[in-house]
């Protein structure tokens, strides 16, 4: 079962368009990048937007003022606007035993409101003209005990529905946040690369590589392209890739990441989009074995499982994201 900020970090590898991969001295490390721009993509996408209909107040408001109408002529009497001068405020005082006090506070106005309703004029009748309660007593009662029935009904409805709203409105903010902390490391709320975030560790190629790889998606993605003894690493492209350890994180070797992007990203994503991909990702990661027999599973390119930094052995490692029972926040993060 994938960790919650695992799950994000994990799924956010949308499909793995082709794979396609630029002229480079290591194969797999080039088609490891483009993996890894599939996910820098989404930085400039959306997440989809859930459209739900609308709030539906008036027709609400309707079955309210169905409602009043229905209710025996007491009832109504006691929510008669009087010129604007009938409201809790005034009225409350007279109402001196619970539970009147305390649910009468919440929606006395309202009714009062919904009495008024009935009254409007609606073209050239009121609305009760139009819309006239049953002619007898039996009748009113039933249609009254109905409507009101209803009418809880609904606003249990509408409470489940303003809570999904702001659930969803919420999962969008969320979404995007994650999107970051995937590209850029662990609680980076800007699209800025930061040190010990976007790599573990920026002093040289082992600090933030290999078996301390996995912190963020660019950080990654330097890992593979980038080599311990070099500043023109050719293992992601022939062209020479400016690629200097001794510098830290910058934007300017983000860029340099950014600009071998061959994928596009769609205008938006989904959660399901991003949940199917897990198995787009399992499916490219390379397992192998050490001398030593210890099986390794990375990105990039591998001797042995040996990942130092040399030409032919530069990687990012995720063994430790399938240790039972682990959870880790970074991009192998697939528990």
């Amino acid at each position: 079962m994938l960790h919650t900020k695992a799950a994000f970090t994990a799924a956010l590898l949308l499909t793995a368009q082709a794979l396609r991969v630029e002229a480079a001295f290591q194969a797999d490390a080039a088609a490891d990048l483009q993996l890894l721009c599939s996910f820098i993509a989404l930085e400039s996408a959306e997440p989809h937007k859930v459209t739900l209909p609308g709030e539906l107040e008036q027709e609400i408001q309707e079955v309210r003022t169905m409602n009043m109408s229905t209710a025996g002529p007491e009832w109504q009497a006691i929510f008669e606007p009087k010129d604007g001068q009938n409201t809790w405020e005034k009225a409350k005082g007279d109402t001196k035993s619970e539970p009147y006090r305390s649910h009468w506070g919440n929606t006395y106005d309202k009714w009062v409101a919904d009495r008024a309703q009935v009254q409007v004029m609606k073209g050239y009748k009121k609305w009760i003209e139009k819309n006239p309660s049953p002619s007898t007593e039996s009748g009113r009662q039933a249609a009254h005990e109905l409507i009101n029935a209803s009418l809880t009904k609904i606003q249990e409805l509408k409470l489940e529905y303003d809570n999904e709203k702001r659930a969803a409105e919420s999962s969008t903010l969320l979404a995007k946040k994650k999107i970051l902390e995937m590209l850029y490391g662990q609680d980076t709320p800007s699209p800025t690369p930061v040190d010990t975030k976007t790599l573990k560790g920026t002093r040289d190629y082992a600090a933030g590589c290999a078996s301390n790889g996995g912190a963020s998606v660019y950080g990654d993605a330097l890992c593979i392209c980038g080599e311990s003894a070099s500043d023109t690493p050719t293992e992601c492209d022939a062209s020479n890739l400016d690629i200097k350890w001794s510098r830290g994180i910058t934007a300017t070797q983000l860029s340099v990441i950014k600009n071998k992007c061959t994928t596009k990203a769609g205008a938006t994503y989904t959660a399901q989009s991003l949940l199917t991909v897990r198995a787009t990702l399992a499916a490219r990661l390379t397992h192998t074995a050490t001398a030593a027999s210890a099986l390794v599973t990375y990105l990039g390119k591998s001797t042995a499982g040996t990942c130092g930094g040399a030409n032919g052995e530069t990687c990012a490692i995720y063994t430790n994201a399938f240790v039972q029972g682990e959870q880790t926040t970074s991009l192998g993060s697939i528990n």
